[in-house]
This record gives C-alpha cells, sequence and structure tokens, in this order.
C-alpha cells in the first residue's frame, strides 16, 4: 500500500498538480506517510461477528 501511495504523489508531483502549492518533496513524503496508517485502518480486515 505504501508504494501505492507514493506512486499517486509522485504521478501528481510529475503532473504538475502540486506546482503552485509550495509543498517540498519532504513535506509530500509526510503526508504520503501519514495516509498509510490512515488506510491501513480503513481496509483491515474486520472480525465477523455472529
Amino acid at each position: 500500500m505504501k508504494s501505492l501511495i507514493n506512486e499517486i504523489i509522485e504521478e501528481r508531483f510529475r503532473d504538475g498538480q502540486l506546482n503552485n502549492s509550495q509543498l517540498t518533496l519532504v513535506d509530500l513524503k509526510k503526508i504520503g506517510e501519514s495516509f498509510l496508517p490512515i488506510l491501513v485502518g480503513m481496509y483491515h480486515l474486520r472480525v465477523e461477528y455472529p
């Protein structure tokens, strides 16, 4: 999932979608790292209760 997040951010960066955002590559890395636990929490397998 981490590689998917990085790919999405890199694609947005290459497309120029972040040109006017004043975000640095370090900022983008931190943002990507913050998404990982959120997405893992959203998509983890849940135990079925009877």
